[in-house]
Parts: structure tokens; C-alpha cells; sequence
């Protein structure tokens, strides 16, 4: 059997990639990372362990050749864009990467993929699960009209996340403070401070975010209206998450990092992590809810991207470029989430519409 590789293993989301990995019992399995020694002495049978470092295409190559899929966990996507994912598919293996967004699908996008190859982008939770979690609520609700998503709580950011949050707002693949209207609006949404939201412990800061995958989506779904906030507990991330909106030209990416990965520590000192994903579609008469509750975000990352390693290595995705939330079967990742140790509750509910989804008068009454 041809091996998994998995590139970052001793990372937050890497130490989650192979944990699920291993509960799959996927091997053998090739492990690499940088700074790989610390992997020697917790090995399993089967694994094997390579030092490589991601910048550098020779060992990069050498540690693809032979591997079936290639699962990258290592980051920051502005650094590593699409050297890991030529290098797998230059080997001959597919490619599975817990970020890459939007900035390495323009790449790809370029050139053809090699024939028969697979490459899965955005196997994470943001972006990733807030594709696919309206993805399986739109199997049951075809003719909705409005969707509402929540994601976030009490979490750090290392400073491989943070760089990614940071580059997202710098390239234009996101925008604060807009929404959904049949199209991008601009400025449609205000931040909220302190305020209850359901199915959130107690109460939080939620910042509007359109991104170009809530874009696909809610385009993809025919949605009227669709609302994404990044959900906060803790007071020092939300200031400085405010300040990286408003200010980032001025304190520029490297301090906008800085500023993040701080505030996310001073926030919880002697306080749980958590994380915690609401999305609500709704039609004229029904609205159901789906609710993923995580022990923090990168383990939940962790677990979505090998995820879609298996559905790569089983061949139950098509080959070609993909996003991983809006080409992975719903069904089948939703109830592998439920066996995951990352998933502290995965439920979904129905409750009555809001005014927003129900028009004044029905349709053809005056």
C-alpha cells in the first residue's frame, strides 16, 4: 500500500491530521516536518519520518515520491502558495491542504492538473466546514432563502493561522462588515459587542466577514441573503481583531500577527479553549440548525483535512481542483465528525423561521 505523507505533522493542526490518521488506522503513514526529531521517539509501526523543509523543492519532491496523498498541515499560505502541491503532484500523488484558499486555487487554476490527479484546497474549518455545513443543510431545505452562520469562541491563534487571517484581508479574498444580498454587500453589517447568541455560552463579540467561499456558497445555493460572523469571547482578541480591520495598512501584516497571537494568549490565561459553529438556513416555512461544538479550532481543522485525505486516497472524490467543503459528501464527513475526539457535540435541529426568511405577504396575494 502506498503511503499517506503528511507535511507540518508536529504542528497544531498537524499532531490533529495524524491523530485522526492513525484512529483510521490509514498507514503506513510518512511524517515530515522541519523540525521532525521529536516525532522519532513517538513513532508506530509503519510510520516513517523525514525531516523536510517546505521552501525547498528537492527534498520537498523527494519526500513526496511514493506517497498516494500528500495532507499539508505546515503554513503560512503565503509562504508555502503552491510549491508542496507541484511538488505532490509532480510525484505522482494527490494533494490534500488544511488551507491554501483561494490564493493557490488561482495558481492551479492556471495550468492543468495532471491527469487523473487530485488537489483539495481548504480542508479546514474556515474555510472548509462553513461550506459544508449549509452544504448538508440544503440537502433537506432545497428551496431556502437565508442563511445565518456563526463560527468561533475561545481559541488561540498561532502564528501560522493569524498569518492567513492577516493575508486574507491584504489580498482581498475577504471583506469585514459585508454580507450576502443576492450579491456582495458592502458595509450591510455592523459589529456586535456583547450580546447573547444561541447555542454560545455566554456572551461574545461577532464580526461580519464575507469571504469568497461564503460568496460560492450562498451563489451556489441560490440564497436571497446570507450573514457570516467570526465569533470572539475574549475581550483582548476582540479589540485587536477590530484594530487589524480598521487598521491594517497602517501596522502592516508581521504587527497585525503579532498583535492577534497576543491578545488570544492574554485571553486564555486559566480559560479552556473551545469552538463552536452555528449555521441556520431557513425556507418560508422551516429552518433547521446545525451545531458543531470543538475542543479548539486547530484539533477540528485537523480532523476535516484527514478526512479528506481518506476520501482522496478512496477515490470518493472526482479528480480535478477542489475546495474540500463544496465537494466532499456531506453525509459521510459530518457523520465521521461525530466519531471524532475533536467534536465535543455535533446536533442538528429544527426551529420556526425568522422574519427574515417569511415574506410579508405569500406569494400572488395582494
Amino acid at each position: 500500500m502506498r503511503r499517506i505523507g503528511l507535511l507540518g505533522a508536529t504542528g497544531a493542526v498537524g499532531r490533529s491530521v495524524l491523530h485522526h490518521l492513525r484512529l483510521a488506522g490509514a498507514g503506513p503513514l510518512r511524517l515530515g516536518g522541519r523540525n521532525a526529531g521529536g516525532l522519532q521517539t513517538a513513532t508506530l509501526p509503519g510510520e516513517e519520518v523525514v525531516p523536510v523543509d517546505i521552501t525547498e523543492p528537492e527534498g520537498l519532491r523527494a519526500f513526496c515520491t511514493g506517497c498516494a496523498v500528500v495532507v499539508n498541515a505546515a503554513g503560512p499560505t503565503r509562504l508555502v502558495m503552491d510549491c508542496a502541491v507541484r511538488a505532490a503532484l509532480d510525484s505522482g500523488a494527490d494533494y490534500v491542504d488544511a488551507a491554501g484558499d483561494e490564493p493557490v486555487h488561482a495558481l492551479l487554476s492556471a495550468l492543468p492538473l495532471p491527469t487523473g490527479r487530485r488537489a483539495v484546497l481548504s480542508a479546514g474549518i474556515m474555510p472548509g466546514l462553513t461550506a459544508l455545513l449549509p452544504r448538508h443543510l440544503a440537502t433537506e431545505l432545497p428551496d431556502a432563502r437565508v442563511l445565518t452562520a456563526h463560527a468561533g469562541g475561545l481559541d488561540r491563534f498561532t502564528r501560522t493561522a493569524a498569518g492567513d487571517y492577516v493575508a486574507s484581508l491584504a489580498n482581498g479574498h475577504g471583506e469585514p462588515m459585508a454580507a450576502w444580498r443576492g450579491g456582495r454587500a458592502r458595509r450591510a453589517l455592523v459589529a456586535l459587542h456583547d450580546v447573547a447568541i444561541p447555542f454560545f455560552p455566554h456572551p461574545v463579540s461577532a464580526f461580519p466577514y464575507l469571504s469568497r467561499e461564503n460568496e460560492r456558497v450562498a451563489g451556489g445555493l441560490g440564497l436571497e441573503r446570507a450573514d457570516w460572523y467570526n465569533v470572539f469571547a475574549g475581550r483582548h482578541l476582540r479589540e485587536a481583531f477590530g484594530d487589524v480591520q480598521h487598521r491594517l495598512a497602517a501596522i502592516g501584516e508581521e504587527e497585525a500577527i503579532d498583535l492577534l497571537c497576543r491578545a488570544t494568549a492574554l485571553d486564555l490565561a486559566g480559560r479552556t479553549p473551545y469552538q463552536i459553529m452555528v449555521c441556520r438556513l431557513e425556507n418560508r416555512a422551516r429552518a433547521r440548525v446545525a451545531v458543531v461544538r470543538g475542543t479548539d479550532g486547530y484539533a477540528l481543522s485537523g480532523a476535516f483535512a484527514a478526512f479528506a485525505a481518506l476520501a482522496v486516497r478512496d477515490g470518493a472524490l472526482p479528480p480535478g481542483l477542489h475546495f474540500a467543503g463544496e465537494v466532499m459528501d456531506t453525509a459521510s464527513a459530518l457523520a465521521q465528525l461525530r466519531t471524532s475526539p475533536a467534536v465535543a457535540a455535533l446536533e442538528l435541529l429544527d426551529i420556526a423561521p425568522t422574519a427574515a426568511a417569511v415574506p410579508a405577504f405569500d406569494d400572488g396575494v395582494l
